[in-house]
């Protein structure tokens, strides 16, 4: 898997909330510790969680539903 110089500093998904479907959650889990990995073996800084969503996120569409907003807790006024 190419991994995207983009994905190095920037800060595109937020990670304050998730929701869906289980099987869905268990991947994301799944592949965010892939990413981790992939990330450790390019010596690709891992210490913020937000590069890491965005990198799943973009890897990984099928599993991933991006609702944007202006407002950086949009997503917990979508949820209730």
């Amino acid at each position: 898997m190419k991994v995207h110089k983009q994905f190095q500093r920037a800060s595109n998904v937020a990670g304050g909330a998730f929701g869906g479907q289980s099987e869905n959650l268990l991947k994301f889990i799944y592949y965010y510790y892939e990413t981790i990995k992939l990330f450790i073996s390019h010596k690709i800084f891992i210490g913020k969680d937000q590069n890491l969503f965005a990198f799943v996120a973009f890897s990984h569409p099928e599993i991933i539903n991006l609702v944007q907003s202006g407002k950086w807790y949009y997503f917990l006024d979508y949820l209730s």
